[in-house]
């Protein structure tokens, strides 16, 4: 399968604005947004230009905090071992000031993972950016209970519900569609299914077209016909 050009879009900005404000500020951030508006790749992304620490909380590690950190030790090339207070410890003596950590998929991790990464902030100065799903700002966006102590210490948030219809011609023209018709059925797709959506669309589309060539309006009807709910959206 080839692979997704990066194309910029108002949710790419804003992930990236809101990670160098992070960064200029020396704040703790939160990035939430529906699944499929392209988080991940924009995250991934602004890592590599920007020699950022991305790690992914799986389910696994995100309740393993043992494994989370020696992952995260491995991923900053600092060597910690023992229990996860020894690990800590010894990831204070460093002086992270400068750098960020963007941790993708942070509603996986537990409440005690929230509490001790951000202790690293405050005895190393690593600014973390939180990014995942609705749940992680129902953790950062709270006063009360046992979340209030995390709210008060990821200031910066960001909110990403969908793709605006520009995003979705830049992504349709950088994968080979022409034509308003087939840009307008693009934009009806990604008002409901997102980036994800007209990615998803637009590949199984590139089948139906002559090699070489681009991709119509009525190559992208014959992909949705083979997916029920992309093509409820042209309804």
């Amino acid at each position: 399968m080839n692979k997704v050009p990066f194309v910029e879009t108002s949710v790419s900005r804003d992930i990236f604005k809101t990670i160098d404000l992070a960064r200029q500020l020396g704040k703790n951030a939160a990035i939430v947004g529906r699944p499929g508006v392209g988080k991940t790749h924009a995250l991934r992304i602004y890592a590599d230009q920007h020699f950022c620490d991305l790690q992914t909380a799986t389910a696994i590690t995100g309740n393993s905090l043992r494994d989370f950190f020696r992952e995260l030790g491995e991923r900053m090339d600092i060597h910690i071992t023992g229990s996860i207070a020894d690990m800590q410890r010894q990831m204070f003596a460093y002086d992270l000031t400068g750098r960020i950590l963007i941790i993708d998929e942070a509603q996986n991790l537990k409440l005690q993972a929230f509490r001790e990464l951000l202790h690293l902030h405050d005895f190393t100065g690593l600014c973390i950016v939180f990014c995942g799903n609705e749940q992680v700002l129902k953790r950062v966006n709270t006063d009360k209970g046992a979340f209030a102590q995390i709210s008060r210490r990821v200031p910066l948030r960001t909110d990403l519900n969908s793709i605006l219809d520009e995003d979705c011609d830049r992504l349709a023209a950088a994968l080979g569609v022409e034509g308003m018709d087939a840009f307008k059925l693009l934009r009806a797709i990604g008002r409901v299914h997102h980036t994800d959506g007209v990615v998803s669309v637009s590949r199984i589309a590139s089948n139906f077209s002559n090699v070489g060539k681009t991709i119509k309006a009525t190559d992208i009807r014959r992909a949705c016909e083979l997916l029920p709910h992309y093509r409820s959206a042209l309804r």
